[in-house]
């Protein structure tokens, strides 16, 4: 069961790095209400609170999050910010000239 969220809150899913023990991942999905079903590759959506409660009892020793920094996911950034992840690493325009994709970390 999911917990009630708070209206614009928003929404990830999660999984674990492949290859790297311990290592769960935030897969960012901004806060739309995504409906699609969850696969075996990817969970429901659930808000970063919830995300963060599985990766923990699954094992996971840190979370990691990766998303463009861009305008338009500011909210997002914050929100994981405000859950406690930091900004850990950088990469230079890998989205596109003047896009960087920033790394956020978290211990669970």
């Amino acid at each position: 069961m999911t917990a009630p969220r708070s209206a614009g809150e928003p929404l990830v899913r999660y999984g674990f790095t492949a290859g790297a023990e311990g290592a769960g991942a935030i897969h960012a999905i901004g806060d739309a209400d995504d409906e699609s079903a969850p696969t075996a590759e990817r969970s429901a959506p659930v808000t970063i609170a919830e995300a963060l409660a599985a990766l923990q009892r699954a094992g996971a020793r840190f979370a990691l999050a990766e998303l463009p920094d861009r305008p338009a996911l500011a909210t997002l950034r914050h929100a994981l910010e405000a859950a406690g992840f930091t900004e850990v690493g950088r990469v230079r325009d890998y989205m596109d000239d003047g896009t960087d994709l920033v790394l956020l970390r978290r211990n669970t």
